[in-house]
């Protein structure tokens, strides 16, 4: 598989260059020694041909060895990973089991394994361009479509326009060697740079240059422990006034770690390793906040192979790769952007970073399963549990099994849902799902048994959930098959409905729905709550095979897009409002 590791960034140089004179020197003794070689040589070739990601060799190391008692929690989890990386599925699941029986604390693990092990990722075949002419490109995000790079050994500013680097400018620092400066961010305030520096011991550090009313203050050196250690890869959190960096300094998981390191306004205090969630014996490089989300890269979790790209959840209790082909079996380093079909990455090509656009063909969904649940912990059948992403009209629903249980396909890149449960006689169900801090555990749904028919939250205001009707079926924006045509049963006299008229809808026109509900009565309640604030909706009726059902809804035209736009200003009102097409 080659040096997946050696020579990705000048930071890492240093560390390569030993994995590699370790090999060297251990080959050599186990040469002179012959069938005699012992153990602790074998494992130490094991180990660092992991760390170099060279799969094949390592597993033919570790496999000599890994039944005596020198060999570490850790030498089985390097194991099963080299096992999987080399199409060994049977036998990597083995010592995958074997290793978190002996970790109690393996949650992070847990999930990268199985998700690294699932048929997830994209179907097709990717298109990989890069989009520069430059040997070595890589930095950080510094705003939507902006980007602080480390151009050729040069920092600048640049723009994502289409899919290129547009205008790009160099970011001049007032240091003696320009050449020994490496990645770069902004500082607090977005005033100044903290910046990484080779010294003349060969080592990186840290600095902050603060510029205040364009005139630049001495740099200063970050204070943050040891000093024969490299610091690189700054990158500052404003909202929390948090630098986050990559260290190799002692007293770590091993290679680089990621740490954090407080700003008072003044002083840079309260310097710490980010944990086992984030760090692993191998390294954990170029963190960025992407979408709100810190991400990283990491050539030690379970993934593809060579460098991912992880994301943490909210809270950073555990993180999530991205899908493959976005990692893949080279090395992933960064995103710049990325969308489902499409991605503009930091990549490896000849051992270098350098920026790509990779686009790929229809995704594949995730299989999410669940359970819903009444306040007895009883499984309810036929209950619709519909997820929507936030501002997306359509969604995708699953109707519950006898037992309550329930599995639906969701697009893998989309990590935040909107989720509401819909059954007939109880409250509606409103909630919001994180697929990261959400991992392998199965969804579970409570919902109530509904007190009254309808069940107002704020009867003194027009902003609503949609949750005061009983609505029973999903927000689908297309009919059922069993649906008939739908006639309406209002023309807005009065305080009610009047069924005795009806103004069938336009055929292939669009609704927008405020609510849904098995029961007529229910309906002209709904309706008379929102006459005033839609005067042009009404009640539709829905005639099904099992029944009726009455949708409270107003006409939004034929057109598509100019539906979807009274839609969204609907929705501003009330939430829960979604499109509808009629026959």
């Amino acid at each position: 598989m080659g040096d997946l590791a050696l020579a990705q960034f000048p930071e890492l140089a240093q560390q390569q260059a030993q994995y590699k004179d370790e090999i060297k020197t251990v080959e050599g003794l186990i040469q002179n020694q012959g069938q005699k070689a012992q153990v602790p040589f074998i494992l130490s070739l094991a180990r660092n041909y992991y760390r170099l990601d060279r799969y094949q060799e390592a597993e033919q190391y570790f496999l000599q060895v890994i039944d005596q008692p020198m060999c570490s929690d850790l030498d089985f989890k390097e194991l099963a990973i080299c096992l999987a990386m080399n199409g060994k599925e049977s036998l990597a699941r083995e010592f995958y089991q074997l290793y978190i029986n002996k970790v109690p604390d393996n949650r992070s693990f847990l999930i990268l394994w199985e998700q690294m092990r699932s048929n997830t990722g994209i179907s097709g075949t990717p298109v990989k361009n890069q989009l520069t002419r430059y040997t070595s490109v890589y930095g950080n995000l510094t705003g939507r479509n902006s980007a602080l790079l480390s151009i050729e050994g040069h920092p600048s500013r640049v723009n994502l326009s289409c899919g290129r680097l547009a205008d790009i400018s160099e970011v001049t620092i007032p240091v003696d060697e320009p050449e020994r400066l490496a990645s770069i961010c902004e500082g607090p305030g977005k005033s100044g740079y903290i910046f990484s520096y080779k010294e003349p011991e060969g080592y990186y550090s840290l600095y902050w240059i603060p510029q205040k009313k364009n005139k630049w203050k001495k740099a200063v050196r970050l204070e943050l422990g040891e000093h024969l250690a490299n610091y690189i890869h700054p990158y500052y959190l404003e909202e929390e006034k948090k630098l986050i960096f990559s260290s190799d300094r002692s007293g770590g998981f091993g290679g680089f770690d990621l740490y954090s390191v407080e700003f008072d306004g003044k002083d840079w205090i309260n310097v710490k390793n980010m944990g086992a969630v984030f760090n692993t014996e191998k390294n954990e490089i170029l963190p960025q906040l992407y979408q709100n989300q810190l991400s990283f890269s990491s050539n030690g979790h379970p993934g593809r192979g060579g460098y991912d790209v992880f994301i943490s959840a909210p809270d950073r209790s555990v993180i999530r790769g991205i899908d493959a082909p976005f990692n893949s079996t080279k090395n992933d380093y960064q995103i710049l952007d990325f969308t489902p079909s499409e991605a503009i990455m930091v990549c490896g090509k000849n051992g270098q970073p350098n920026i790509f656009n990779i686009t790929v063909s229809q995704p594949t969904g995730e299989m999410l399963t669940g359970k819903v649940f009444d306040t007895d912990r009883m499984g309810i059948a036929q209950a619709r549990v519909l997820f929507r992403a936030a501002n997306v009209v359509n969604g995708r629903f699953a109707l519950t099994q006898t037992d309550g249980s329930f599995q639906i396909s969701l697009d893998k890149q989309i990590y935040n849902w909107e989720v509401e449960v819909y059954y007939q006689g109880r409250n509606v169900l409103s909630t919001t799902v994180d697929l990261l801090t959400l991992g392998l555990n199965p969804l579970e749904l409570i919902i109530k048994t509904s007190e009254t028919p309808v069940a107002s939250t704020n009867s003194s205001s027009p902003k609503s959930s949609g949750s005061e009707v009983q609505p029973v079926y999903p927000k689908v924006t297309s009919p059922a098959k069993t649906e008939k045509p739908a006639e309406s049963i209002s023309n807005h006299t009065g305080n009610t409905a009047p069924n005795t008229e009806t103004n069938p809808p336009v055929s292939g026109g669009y609704y927008v729905v405020l609510g849904s509900t098995t029961s007529y009565e229910f309906a002209q309640s709904y309706w008379a709550k929102w006459k005033n604030t839609f005067p042009k909706s009404e009640i539709i009726a829905i005639k099904e095979d099992n029944g009726t059902r009455y949708r409270i809804a107003e006409f939004a035209g034929t057109d598509y897009s100019t539906a979807l736009n009274r839609n969204r200003e609907i929705r501003r009102t009330v939430t829960n409002a979604w499109l509808y097409r009629s026959n």
